[in-house]
């Protein structure tokens, strides 16, 4: 009767161990899932929406665009606002949550679905701590047109440049190259979008309805720039 050889026996190869190896590396599969349903919102989107997806692309660069949309009475609950909401909330999520993954930020010893979820939570957060200043802001100032006039802007503008930052957030995760440069891309994108609201609002409220530089400044330190300062102080020094 033949005896049987090791598969490793008369060749070449060393064999470096003597047992097998215990793989201890796990390929994750979450994110492929989460970002599978980010592009079935945008399937979805150019199936039924994709006129209306256009015309709000427009009319973040065309002022004419951008007054027809609100002549219509743009409705944050139809079904391509929701989606278009829910596609932003969720890169910016991912963006996060793969910001944090590189540079180990906050929440180090969690799994990386849980961060994901603490940064949808966070985001909800801080647009309710926003629709809440909103409020109050229309409350104080009285001046409906310019304040809805901007949240409208803002919301377009948002989801318009979620749409430029999602092919790098997918890079992002699966390319083999540097992640740091298609990280740097997607915060461009995001910084240029948050300055060219700015941008849009001091027009609106400077030249269309002729308020003062200093409400323009007093309104966006209370409704852009300081929820986002004291939440990420606050998740910075509990996290």
């Amino acid at each position: 009767m033949n005896e049987t050889h090791h598969i490793l026996h008369h060749h070449l190869l060393q064999r470096q161990n003597d047992f097998p190896l215990i793989r201890t590396s796990l390929v994750s599969i979450w994110p492929s899932i989460f970002l599978l349903i980010c592009l079935v919102i945008l399937v979805v989107l150019r199936v039924t929406s994709y006129q209306k997806v256009i015309k709000i692309i427009q009319s973040i660069f065309n002022f004419k665009t951008a007054k027809s949309i609100d002549g219509e009475e743009y409705k944050f609950f139809k079904l391509s606002s929701i989606l278009l909401n829910v596609f932003f909330i969720f890169n910016m999520a991912f963006l996060c949550y793969k910001l944090n993954s590189i540079y180990k930020l906050i929440l180090v010893k969690w799994s990386g679905v849980m961060q994901l979820l603490f940064f949808i939570l966070f985001i909800l957060l801080l647009l309710l701590f926003k629709f809440l200043l909103n409020r109050l802001l229309l409350f104080i100032s009285n001046n409906h047109k310019a304040v809805s006039e901007y949240n409208l802007i803002g919301s377009l503008i948002n989801q318009t440049f979620t749409l430029f930052i999602f092919p790098f957030v997918v890079l992002l995760q699966f390319s083999k190259y540097n992640s740091i440069f298609f990280l740097f891309c997607a915060l461009v994108i995001l910084a240029s979008a948050e300055i060219y609201k700015w941008y849009r609002g001091f027009l609106i409220s400077l030249i269309e309805q002729r308020i003062g530089l200093l409400q323009i400044f007093t309104y966006f330190c209370a409704l852009e720039i300081l929820p986002g300062l004291i939440l990420l102080k606050y998740i910075i020094e509990t996290f």
